[in-house]
């Protein structure tokens, strides 16, 4: 059996095993979206039977899947293999490993993530629509100003950076999330390696700093792409001095949960 679109060797040129290639198919499969997260795959001696693979093969397989989450496989009787798809957590701690052995430091995280919400805001400051935007904000601006349950106030602190990253695209948004997740990972590493108790929120949530975000909607309705880049660039570093409270922002990025 080969996988459609990897055949039998990896990137590298190295030929597959078996059950890389099993697993590289179904891979493919839940990628392509022709497993959906949810969807039980057959049971195991259908798959055997299907496939003409061996027992130790296919759970081979599985377990290279299940190590990817892409796949939870339920143990016992009942038991089975339910799709997950891919999740941004788990890429987020692939990504987060990779920057941990390069030696990357908290403070590269933060200025990368600094420069892409930064560069959203000079979008919508630059764009056709500045005083909808504008309105958009500041409306979710009036509604955190007012509520006083610190859990809703965070969720509308979040409401506003999603608003504003959203103008990057879907690679922006997905580039923050995968950011906002590796100083989550990090600031539970040091959490735990301090003793405290209390969770640590991300990056662009807590408290909001009602004058950036009102500096920042004038900045927008007015079409000030230079004032808007500054001060959400700026914002966002303040933000992250969240996660420098448990480890200074000099140290090596730690997502080793």
């Amino acid at each position: 059996m080969t996988s459609q679109s990897g055949g039998t060797r990896d990137t590298g040129g190295r030929q597959l095993k078996m059950p890389e290639r099993l697993a590289s198919e179904f891979r493919n499969r839940i990628i392509r979206g022709e497993l959906a997260p949810g969807d039980l795959l057959p049971p195991e001696g259908q798959l055997i039977a299907n496939l003409g693979v061996s027992r130790p093969t296919l759970r081979e397989a599985t377990r290279i899947l299940e190590s990817e989450n892409l796949i939870s496989v339920r143990r016992g009787a009942k038991g089975g293999a339910v799709v997950l798809g891919p999740s941004a957590a788990a890429v987020a701690g692939h990504a987060g490993r990779l920057l941990q052995h390069q030696q990357v430091t908290v403070d590269d995280v933060l200025d990368a993530r600094a420069l892409v919400e930064s560069a959203a805001a000079a979008q919508l400051a630059a764009g056709p629509d500045v005083d909808v935007v504008a309105d958009e904000l500041q409306a979710i601006l009036e509604r955190g100003r007012t509520g006083t349950d610190p859990a809703a106030r965070a969720e509308l602190q979040k409401a506003f950076h999603d608003r504003v990253v959203a103008a990057g695209g879907r690679v922006t948004v997905l580039l923050v999330e995968l950011m906002d997740l590796m100083l989550l990972m990090h600031a539970e590493v040091a959490r735990h390696g301090s003793g405290a108790h209390a969770e640590t929120p991300p990056a662009s949530a807590g408290e909001p700093n009602t004058d950036d975000h009102a500096q920042l909607i004038h900045a927008i309705r007015t079409g000030d792409v230079a004032s808007a880049t500054r001060i959400w660039r700026d914002h966002i570093r303040h933000q992250g001095g969240q996660i420098a409270a448990l480890a200074g922002t000099a140290s090596r990025l730690d997502v080793l949960v």
